[in-house]
């Protein structure tokens, strides 16, 4: 559309520029899962380890039935379509709703030892 208007260069720099805004979305969809040693950090949200009761592993095979028939309305969702794989991170927190979070990770067995050891 634009190479009638502003010529190669042009269309060169739209293409650039269409480039970097789709790039750009798609940085801003991800998010970053942190253990520090007093929190998990899924994106923006913090969850203290102290109220961490317990961690499951949730393989490719049963990720269908803890998102569907499985799922606890209340519970914290921070999941990705395209990855097979979570940890089920439970609470025992009076004051948070939430009986449990599931956190989408290519590498959960990697996630659940990291939390099993800080908290």
């Amino acid at each position: 559309m634009a190479l009638p208007v502003w010529g190669g260069r042009g269309a060169l720099v739209g293409a650039l520029l269409g480039a970097a805004l789709a790039a750009g979305v798609l940085l801003s969809m991800a998010w970053t899962v942190e253990v520090t040693g007093t929190h998990l950090r899924v994106g923006r949200a913090r969850l203290p380890l102290d109220v961490v009761s317990g961690v499951d592993v949730i393989a490719a095979k049963e990720r269908r039935a803890a998102l569907g028939p499985g799922l606890d309305a209340r519970a914290h969702l921070a999941v990705r379509s395209w990855v097979p794989t979570a940890v089920r991170v439970h609470l025992d927190d009076p004051a948070d709703p939430a009986p449990y979070w599931i956190v989408s990770t290519r590498r959960p067995r990697r996630l659940a030892e990291a939390i099993t050891r800080r908290r």
